[in-house]
């Protein structure tokens, strides 16, 4: 058993946690064991909060866990994702408002609610997120709405909300003096929005005057519904006016609660409990008081509460304003801009009996709805007839006698045996016409309960169907804003968090799978390229520098040690063939970086803190590991380098650059530097005749044959690593803390070249490989580049490290590198390794439209000139290409079965080629001038083709014929900018004619049915149609994607962008939506069903995109740009996935 003290605080949580006292019992037997004391000390901790008489403040069982917690990690001025914290304007159970600013795409204020530290359970995760979706659900201007939901990068998830400025609409009606007839305004707008709130679902249950606030627009009070906290998809959460028995829970203010919540029978509270609280509502604001006095309830205790909540019956309001003593009389009539008398007037007659039916004990006997209450106002207003009237004589007898059964037995006893003797036959002879009579309402009755029970069971299935619909909704919700950020911090090379939002949305196999084309990608995006991770001792710190020798035997690194105190620069060698530690050689600490092997590998050069700040440079024979020379130096070397010839050692300091014969410890030449600490680098140039010094300042190069500086230019930045090509003609300068360039200098005109752009963060080393050909960099981006030295261009990004890289070396032959960083990983890659399968490729020449083959093996493209071309989906090597061009503003489409490729041409001509060789198979001619290609009917048997001067041709493909030809009305002008699509399985034609219409044709019966406006400002006229329904994506004005049903012609939504879109295409299981606009993030994908945002690619693409589509099987993404150049963006498919997951499982099995 554990030996540290149990605490009794969490011991005392958990307790309060179980449902029945069996288990209660069951669970201290277990966390007590035979501590007697403790288990004493939790049991009077539970009595306590039993008997707490204050139930109106927070639970004791929150002040303790909240006092053993740890602080808060959020508080004023913390930023979670857009949103900036600003003061706290409320708390519950398990939850924090903050009053907040958000930063982008608008500046705003707004409210956002956080699951509390360490309440982040999976139990009251999913309640927060059944609130959360409460609120998402209904749209109604009385009621906040959610604007915003994601997650914390600890995980916890949060969701913004409007942020009411209001008062309470009863302190704001008597700050106001508003009259009967203005308060009885505001109250239908409340009434309206939870009419809205009941047609989604949700009873709000917690109506009180606090959770609805007035505020002003434009001078004109609005009603705003607010904490649907305790809401019925809600069920569990807490308030601090929440009231607690032993066993059951209350759901809601005391004050307000209807008679079935205060019951707590398991009887099914619905939509009528909140009519009851919206008659306490209205009751107080007409009479300044509640039915039943607060405070009066609050003290009378909790069984007592609830039986003159569930029997008592309250007074009329008229009857209460009556009562009052006239001062207070005085003073709420002036609240109410009249005089008593008036008062007392107007509350008689319609407004006591709807505030009455309101308040009914029996719920079937309340309005049925809001609306219904609502409606019953109105009809006040307007001096008609109200549905609400005083109740029966029969009906006050029967209350009566229910509540004095006892004594009215008795007396009706009496009666009865008085008239027996007198009417014995008479009432025999109704006794058998009442069972008669009975017998038939019995059988009546009982129909009507089966007939109520199946709609009972009905309804019961259609919640149960509709909670499950919004779990599941508010989980696809989390997981799209998860996916959003997952893509952020692609951008910032963030892989490990990458992989582990990527791992944590791998469903059970019981829960629903959320995951798209953005998981795909973002899953192999976050694979490490590197081939080997080096196992390192668990004392290993930060590594600052590695080093391979010559020969490929060894390995030295220099980094932190950990442990009871942090020891810094400690040297480690290791068999680089083995990869294992050799701890029998010790190496002295020093400066991380102040470590080189010499050319031939026979010797290690590194720098020694000695005692007392002594410094000493030790070189070591490398086949005996025995010192072969100490050199004394005055100060610390950051940076040291061998001659090629091993003659001779550069060793740079804070103020000087020492040439050293490091044999005879002589020094042959010194300069003086400037050179902060850390910021210096020494090479020699491989001819050995020259020697490159770094400094904070300038870059120097010295002729070591007359010692004299041949070069000097100020350095870029402050911290510089350098890199000289074997062939001396260039030197790589890797500048630091500032920017990710890598400037190149041409040693023959001493000029700067073009630098080299791609790392995000400050370059932290540079080596160029042996033949010269390429350069390497490692950066604090957490990436190691590989650069084309001829074309200047990356050829290779490798992905691995989880922070920045330190420092990395090349093996002789540069076949491998090794690399150390702030994640304290040894990586290990291969540099020869095949280039891995494309994730992102820019087409080597530019086009207009690209086609998929059906099985996305194969594409095809037509270029400006009418250039067709055939290239192969996996190298992207070109197979064929049809020679003569065809010209301008032609277009390509293919075939239903894939074998042929149609081209239409800007001068009238339609061919058909063959989709394999781009042999001509068929060749028309037409008069109209440009023809355009535009689809297939659903059957296959005919093409479809617009001639501009308004005609739609229809080819037959069996002998590719003209089959008809009708005029189509489109007015098309010659060149004029055009978008078609058939949806499959559909004789429908949809067309988009310039900017501002989508035109629906008929091709079975060869007319126009309608037209769509869909853009007023005319953006563009790109639109698409969903694979899987009739739901159609077209682009509108502004930042909009509109969502339409093409068959009823009906608006199904919008997608809002940050800036005007341009192109929209949906993917092949009609789940995902890309778009196209631009600027930064000029590629963004989204949810069809929630219309959020799932990707963006915010570097790469930043021209205007004109075209988008997914390929065929749904793994690739193609994007044109308006300069044509091509982009394709690659995810890997879940089987290629899966099988590669498997195999490294079985791997790790092996290992």
């Amino acid at each position: 058993m554990n030996d540290e003290p149990k605490n009794v605080k969490l011991i005392f949580a958990e307790a309060l946690e179980k449902s029945t006292t069996a288990e209660r019992a069951t669970y201290l037997n277990e966390a007590c064991s035979e501590d007697s004391d403790l288990r004493a000390e939790v049991e009077d901790l539970l009595k306590a909060h039993e008997q707490a008489g204050d139930f109106m403040e927070a639970p004791a069982l929150e002040a303790e866990v909240t006092l053993g917690d740890p602080a808060l990690t959020e508080g004023p001025g913390s930023v979670i994702g857009r949103y900036k914290l600003l003061e706290k304007i409320g708390e519950g159970g398990f939850g924090v408002v903050w009053a907040a600013a958000q930063k982008e795409p608008v500046k705003r204020r707004v409210a956002l609610k956080i699951i509390k530290l360490g309440m982040d359970t999976r139990q009251v995760v999913a309640r927060f997120e059944a609130e959360r979706q409460a609120l998402a659900m209904m749209d109604h201007p009385n009621i906040a709405k959610v604007l915003d939901a994601g997650s914390t990068d600890t995980g916890r998830p949060y969701f913004v909300m409007e942020l009411v400025r209001g008062i309470p609409i009863i302190e704001y009606c008597d700050q106001a003096k508003l009259s009967t007839k203005d308060r009885l305004g505001l109250f239908i707008k409340v009434c309206h929005a939870i009419q809205h709130a009941h047609q989604k679902g949700i009873i709000h249950r917690d109506i009180k005057p606090s959770n609805i606030l007035i505020t002003l627009h434009d001078g004109v009070p609005v009603p705003r519904v607010i904490d649907f906290g305790i809401a019925k998809a809600t069920q569990q959460e807490l308030t601090e006016m929440t009231i607690y028995t032993q066993h059951n829970q209350f759901i809601g203010t005391p004050a307000y609660m209807s008679p079935e919540q205060a019951e707590m029978s398991g009887l099914d509270i619905d939509t009528r409990s909140d009519i009851y609280s919206l008659g306490v509502l209205l009751y107080e604001l007409l009479t300044g008081r509640t039915p039943f006095d607060a405070k009066e309830l609050m003290q009378s205790g909790i069984d007592q509460m609830r039986k003159i909540i569930r029997e008592q019956e309250p007074p009329k309001p008229s009857t209460k304003f009556a009562t009052l003593q006239i001062q207070e009389q005085s003073t709420t009539a002036t609240r109410h801009a009249t005089d008593s008398p008036r008062l007392i007037w107007l509350l008689r007659g319609d407004l006591d009996w709807i505030v009455m039916k309101c308040l009914e004990k029996d719920r079937s006997r309340r309005y049925e709805t809001a609306n219904g209450l609502a409606l019953d106002v109105v009809r006040h207003l307007s001096n008609e007839p109200v549905i609400a009237r005083p109740p029966t004589v029969v009906y006050q007898l029967r209350k009566v006698w229910r509540r004095n059964k006892v004594v009215y037995t008795a007396v009706a006893a009496v009666v009865i045996a008085l008239l027996l003797g007198t009417g014995i036959s008479a009432w025999q002879a109704w006794i058998a016409n009442v069972a008669h009579k009975r017998e038939y309402k019995q059988r009546l009755q009982s129909d009507a309960d089966r007939e109520r029970a199946v709609q009972e069971e009905r309804r019961a299935r259609e919640s149960e169907v509709k909670a499950k619909e919004s779990e599941v909704n508010a989980l696809r919700r989390a997981y799209n804003s998860d996916m959003s950020q997952v893509f952020r911090a692609l951008e910032e090379n963030l892989i490990g968090r990458v992989q582990e939002s990527v791992r944590q949305h791998v469903p059970e196999p019981e829960e629903p799978d959320f995951r798209g084309w953005e998981w795909r990608y973002a899953w192999e995006q976050s694979q490490s390229d590197a081939v080997h991770t080096w196992d390192t001792p668990e004392d290993m710190g930060e590594v600052f520098a590695v080093r391979i020798s010559p020969d490929q035997r060894y390995l030295v690194t220099s980094g932190f040690q950990t442990g009871p105190t942090l020891r810094p620069h400690i040297r480690r060698l290791w068999n680089f063939q083995t990869r294992e530690e050799l701890k029998d050689v010790h190496l002295p600490s020093g400066t991380a970086r102040a470590i080189a092997f010499s050319n031939s590998g026979k010797y290690l050069a590194l720098h020694r803190n000695g005692e007392n700040g002594v410094n000493e440079i030790h070189v070591y024979d490398t086949d005996t590991w025995e010192l072969e020379t100490t050199i004394p130096s005055e100060t610390a070397i950051p940076s040291l380098s061998f001659s090629p010839d091993d003659k001779t050692l550069a060793t740079i300091g804070p103020s000087a650059a020492v040439l050293w014969d490091w044999r005879r410890q002589a020094i042959v030449h010194q300069w003086s530097v400037r050179a902060p600490w850390g910021r210096q680098d020494i090479a020699f140039f491989p001819d050995g005749h020259r020697l490159a010094i770094g400094g904070a300042d300038w870059l120097t190069i010295i002729n070591l044959d007359t010692n004299d500086i041949v070069h000097r230019q100020p350095a870029p930045e402050d911290d510089i690593r350098l890199a000289i090509s074997p062939d001396s003609h260039y030197v790589a300068i890797g500048s630091g803390f500032q920017k990710g360039e890598i400037g190149v200098l041409n040693t023959a005109s001493w000029e700067p070249e073009p630098p080299l752009t791609g790392h995000n963060a400050w370059v932290t080393s540079v080596l160029f490989t042996p033949d010269g050909k390429q350069l390497i960099s490692a950066s604090a981006d957490h990436t190691l580049r590989v650069w084309d030295m001829q074309r200047r261009v990356t050829t290779r990004v490798l992905k691995g490290h989880q922070s920045g890289v330190h420092f990395f070396s090349l093996t002789s032959d540069a076949s491998r590198a090794v690399s150390a960083g702030a994640d304290k990983q040894i990586l290990e890659w291969d540099l020869n390794a095949p280039l891995p399968a494309f994730r992102e490729h820019l087409l080597d020449e530019r086009v207009k439209e690209v086609v998929f083959s059906a099985d996305s093996r194969f594409f095809y493209t037509i270029n400006n000139n009418g250039l067709v071309s055939v290239w192969e989906t996996k190298t992207f090597s070109k197979e064929h290409s049809l020679s003569p061009e065809l010209g301008e503003n032609s277009s390509i489409i293919l075939s239903p079965d894939g074998d042929h490729l149609i081209a239409g041409t800007g001068s009238g001509e339609l061919w058909v080629l063959d989709a394999g060789d781009l042999q001509v198979v068929a060749h028309q001619k037409v008069q109209s001038g440009q023809i355009l290609p535009v689809g297939f009917s659903a059957d296959g048997t005919f093409l479809v083709a617009l001639e501009f001067g308004d005609k739609i041709s229809k080819w037959n493909i069996d002998t590719w014929q003209l089959r008809s030809r009708v005029e189509s009305g489109f007015h098309l002008k010659y060149f004029e900018k055009v978008r078609c699509a058939i949806p499959q399985d559909s004789d429908m034609l949809l067309c988009a004619i310039g900017n501002t219409h989508l035109v629906l044709w008929d091709l079975a019966q060869s007319k126009e049915l309608a037209r769509i406006r869909v853009n007023s400002r005319g953006f563009g006229n790109d639109f698409a149609v969903s694979p899987t329904e009739t739901l159609l994506a077209s682009i509108a004005e502004g930042d909009f994607i509109r969502l339409w049903d093409w068959k009823t012609r009906q608006p199904a939504g919008q997608v809002r962008g940050p800036r005007d879109f341009h192109s929209v295409a949906f993917s092949p299981d009609g789940r995902r939506l890309v778009s196209g606009s631009s600027g930064k993030g000029a590629l963004r994908l989204w949810d069809v069903s929630t219309r959020q945002e799932v990707a963006r690619f915010g570097t790469g693409v930043t021209r205007t995109l004109i075209s988008v589509q997914f390929s065929p099987d749904g793994n690739m993404i193609c994007a044109i740009d308006v300069k044509r150049n091509a982009y394709f963006f690659r995810a890997p498919s879940f089987e290629r996935i899966n099988a590669l997951e498997a195999e490294r499982h079985e791997k790790e099995k092996s290992l």
